[in-house]
């Protein structure tokens, strides 16, 4: 139905465009057949121009009463009162002589509107319409002065400069946009993609933040006075709704302004500029809403993003340097920034890489970003449709021999407004909650280095247990397995993302180094932090290797119980996946699930905690440019 009232309201602005007489006085005649083009205008506006819409308000503007308000049971009576709304501009006042000759000017300007918006209604919203009608109140603007950065700032100004924040930000004009005469107020009509009540809801809530936020740098003070005084540019800021009666638009105490915020003064140019913004500027409410995301959509805590941003520049070791060094900056390396972004929690993901990304060396390229989007995004079909291949490959010249980590990935023009909304909320976040950016001493039963696993990681988490379970059951608790693997899994994941480094002067062959480099290590603090975490009564020792010593892991050094001792100090056993068995178990539990279901995959399963390790091997951190840590996260499963 809202189609179809657009197709017919923009037919017949077409054949007034081509008419001969064009002029407003014309127009609101009764030469002219008004039983067209004003009920259309009044219906793609969002208006319910039918008998079931309810109660009216007809103004009357009598000393004792302003606003007469009545239900209409005849749609030819409620007809008439619509076109009377629009010709009663035509009106034209009654001067009281003694007002004339007293010269007050401001008693006969005030009869003059009076006048002029005599039988001026209000309607209710049609429940089926898909337009956003904003109306923001000004009461207080015209009774002081307007200042930002100490300069003044007229009222035409504050409105134009409005008008101009909020498109810069929604990236879509008004279709109709009317201010007050008397500076009393701004009618906004934006088109959305909804029309639904909770949906329109939440657009107006993003609007009328965006308001807010404009108007914070007005309330400065006049030149030189030293008391703050607070002035209140903004009464109110309310949505029409089906509940709510607003008066139609054209009065004549509002003009109305183009997209370029130039006045249209042509009822027939007013007609065009509606009928054009309806073809062009659509509010999309999935772009918006992704673009300024509320808190809880992100599901991201106060305390995580302290933690991950704290615990980002913090030293895990505490046992004297030997042969190892891990360097950290003050900021972040960009380039190993690891943020999984999966479907279903994309929010999530895309706000933890913000805020990482705002402490990175790369902080002010926001393409940089863009380009960790694209390539942290696992599974998420949303994040994949914001960026345009044909653009990108436009872009990157010989796109073919590069790799996907040297291509600029070039977003669309809803992916700039998600991505950059993402962007501005996690600054606002760091700036409202800042945290300490400086290494903290450490404490020896802290746990560090939380990271979150990738869907694929778990995976490989679940393979272990399933594979171990039988032989380890025997002797100790299913939980223990759980827990155990998913901390040895997640600190295998940081060392690949940390490479250790080996100093210089540590006298160790060159095959030998670069062993040394490889792998990841469970000294024996680590597996006491471990125990001490989830309070494990058992031999720990043995666990672990139970579960290193199976055929899932390779130990690298096999001399002397796998550990290596040098005059400058030692490294404790080094462990890496055994890929190729584990292949195997996945080529074969793949064969397996053809046949028969698996019983297990209907069993519950126990939740894990938030898979974290603790790094406790003797490293000797130093401050510098080239190396970072990739900084902690915490993610439950």
């Amino acid at each position: 139905m809202n189609e179809e009232n657009e197709e017919k309201f923009i037919a017949s602005v077409n054949l007034l465009v081509d008419s001969k007489d064009k002029s407003n006085k014309f127009i609101l005649s009764r030469e002219f057949n008004q039983k067209i083009i004003f009920p259309l205008f009044t219906k793609v506006l969002g208006f319910c121009t039918d008998i079931k819409g309810g109660y009216i308000n007809k103004r009357i503007n009598l000393p004792e009463q302003k606003y007469s308000t009545f239900t209409v049971n005849d749609n030819q009576l409620l007809f008439r009162l619509i076109l009377g709304h629009y010709q009663a501009c035509n009106q034209q006042p009654t001067y009281n002589p003694e007002i004339i000759e007293n010269k007050n000017w401001n008693e006969q300007k005030i009869q003059k509107y009076n006048a002029k918006t005599k039988n001026n209604i209000s309607l209710r919203e049609n429940y089926n319409s898909h337009i956003l009608c904003i109306d923001i109140d000004t009461h207080e603007l015209n009774k002081h002065d307007i200042y930002k950065n100490n300069k003044l700032v007229y009222g035409e100004d504050y409105y134009r400069d409005l008008i101009q924040f909020l498109y810069e930000k929604l990236g879509v004009h008004p279709i109709l946009c009317q201010v007050s005469k008397l500076q009393r107020g701004i009618y906004l009509y934006y088109k959305t993609d909804v029309i639904r009540k909770n949906e329109k809801k939440e657009l107006f809530e993003i609007i009328k933040n965006l308001i807010s936020e404009f108007d914070e740098p007005y309330h400065g003070n006049k030149p030189g006075r030293k008391k703050t005084i607070t002035y209140k540019n903004i009464t109110g800021i309310e949505l029409r709704t089906p509940n709510h009666l607003n008066r139609l638009p054209l009065s004549y105490d509002y003009k109305v302004y183009d997209n370029n915020y130039k006045r249209i003064n042509s009822l027939v140019k007013i007609f065009q500029n509606v009928a054009q913004n309806l073809k062009t500027n659509i509010l999309l409410y999935d772009a918006t809403k992704r673009a300024y995301p509320k808190n809880e959509d992100l599901d991201v805590s106060d305390e995580e993003i302290k933690s991950l941003l704290v615990n980002a520049f913090s030293e895990e070791e505490t046992e004297p340097p030997k042969i190892w060094n891990r360097t950290k900056s003050i900021k972040l390396n960009s380039a190993n920034i690891k943020v999984p972004i999966e479907g279903g929690s994309k929010n999530k993901g895309l706000f933890r890489l913000a805020c990482l990304f705002l402490n990175s060396d790369k902080a002010d390229d926001h393409q940089v970003f863009y380009n960790l989007v694209y390539l942290n995004n696992q599974s998420s079909g949303d994040v994949l449709f914001w960026f345009d291949d044909y653009a990108t490959i436009k872009y990157n010249e010989n796109i073919e021999d590069k790799q996907s980590d040297e291509i600029s990935w070039i977003p669309t023009y809803y992916g700039v407004k998600a991505l950059d909304g993402i962007l501005n909320g996690a600054k606002k976040y760091l700036e409202a909650n800042p945290y300490e950016h400086k290494t903290k001493e450490n404490e020896p039963k802290k746990y560090y280095n939380e990271v979150v696993l990738s869907s694929k990681d778990k995976k490989v988490c679940n393979l272990i247990i399933n594979e171990l379970k039988n032989e380890f059951c025997k002797k100790y608790p299913y939980s223990y397995l759980h827990n155990v693997v998913f901390e040895i899994v997640s600190k295998i994941r940081y060392e690949e993302n940390n490479k250790r480094e080996i100093k210089k002067d540590a006298k160790f062959r060159k095959v030998t180094k670069e062993q040394l480099g490889l792998g990841t290590q469970f000294p024996r603090n680590f597996q006491d932090l471990v125990k001490q975490k989830y309070k494990l009564k058992c031999n720990h020792y043995k666990m672990f290797n139970l579960i290193l010593k199976s055929p899932i892991f390779n130990q690298i050094f096999a001399t002397k119980r796998g550990y290596l001792y040098g005059k400058l100090g030692g490294s404790c056993r080094q462990f890496t996946f055994n890929k190729d068995r584990i292949d195997l178990i996945l080529n074969l539990k793949e064969r397996i699930t053809k046949v028969i279901r698996i019983e297990e995959e209907n069993r519950e399963e126990i939740s894990p905690n938030p898979q974290s390790f603790i790094l406790c091997e003797s490293t000797n951190i130093t401050i510098g440019e080239n190396r970072i840590d990739i900084p902690p996260l915490i993610e439950s499963s």
